[in-house]
């Protein structure tokens, strides 16, 4: 009697699944201490070769020590733009994962200098996973802190206020964080000469100050400098600041014209700006941009002060 064969199964392709957890629970406070756990799983009946897991920390986050992945040292990297909101990633891996296995990564880091709601995405691959077995190879941890209240102030000087037409005028912008968490990518702009913070965008921590200054060399009528001040906190929210000065032109007789309608010589208005540069990165930059305005020359001084009045 003849038996009869038996189809055997092949064994189900490698299929990794990530979970992510955060010890905050969904909410924090400013500066809490906070632990993201995650754990990769093979749920596939081959092997995993080449699996590796990069997670994205929320903005502003400080880098953590150095994790493990099935006792391999993972990699932190970190980085940012002059100005901008500091950003930091775990990579795990190259690992293989037997089937049915799971391994686990622990980050431990604080919410020092966050606010509002943050979120942290993982992303898991391996080599040989097929494409659509791969739906579950992403996660995130969504927490929720406290409100954000950012705020800015800025406020714009001229010394001396009035002056005969050629006299050297000196313009000070002072930016305040008035708000209750940090400001990243603050920019000053007068909307006569344009950014005034092109070339060193910064950020200020709750109630520091910074100051830009430049000269302006007056014209022959009175002139209104409106500037504006702007930033954003460490979940993209933007705010801004406007004030303005006006500079007095005083006639050889010694009266003074404010509106522009006195006896001074029509034509003659404007402020060129003058002064040394703020750096030798962005001067060619700036000058072309001030060129274009009309004769409008415009640069900051190196003495950028910052201070915590």
């Amino acid at each position: 009697q003849m038996g009869t064969a038996t189809a055997q199964e092949e064994p189900t392709p490698p299929d990794l699944q990530v979970t992510k957890t955060s010890s905050l629970g969904g909410t924090f406070d400013e500066g809490e201490p906070v632990t993201y756990t995650l754990t990769v799983t093979n749920v596939g009946e081959t092997d995993a070769e080449d699996v590796e897991m990069h997670d994205d920390l929320p903005g502003g986050m400080n880098p953590p020590p150095l994790p493990t992945f099935k006792g391999e040292p993972c990699s932190v990297t970190s980085g940012v733009i002059p100005g901008g909101i500091p950003h930091a990633a775990v990579h795990c891996g190259p690992i293989s994962l037997l089937a049915g296995e799971s391994a686990v990564v622990e980050i431990e880091t604080d919410t020092t200098g966050l606010c509002g709601r943050t979120e942290n995405a993982v992303q898991v691959q391996a080599s040989n996973e097929p494409a659509d077995l791969t739906g579950n190879n992403s996660a995130q941890a969504v927490d929720q802190g406290p409100a954000c209240n950012a705020d800015i102030s800025l406020d714009v000087e001229a010394s001396p206020s009035e002056g005969s037409a050629g006299a050297t005028i000196r313009y000070t912008y002072t930016v305040t964080n008035t708000g209750e968490t940090t400001l990243y990518g603050i920019s000053v702009r007068d909307d006569r000469v344009g950014p005034l913070g092109i070339i060193d965008a910064f950020s200020l921590r709750p109630g520091r100050t910074d100051r830009f200054s430049a000269n302006a060399t007056l014209g022959s009528s009175p002139v209104t400098s409106v500037a504006t001040a702007t930033g954003e906190d460490v979940t993209g929210h933007k705010v801004s600041a406007q004030d303005s000065v006006t500079v007095a032109v005083v006639s050889a007789g010694g009266d003074t014209d404010i509106g522009g309608g006195g006896d001074v010589a029509a034509g003659g208005g404007g402020t060129p700006f003058t002064g040394p540069a703020a750096g030798a990165a962005g001067i060619g930059a700036i000058a072309l941009l001030l060129s274009a305005l009309g004769g409008l020359l415009v640069a900051l001084t190196p003495r950028r002060s910052t201070s915590s009045d």
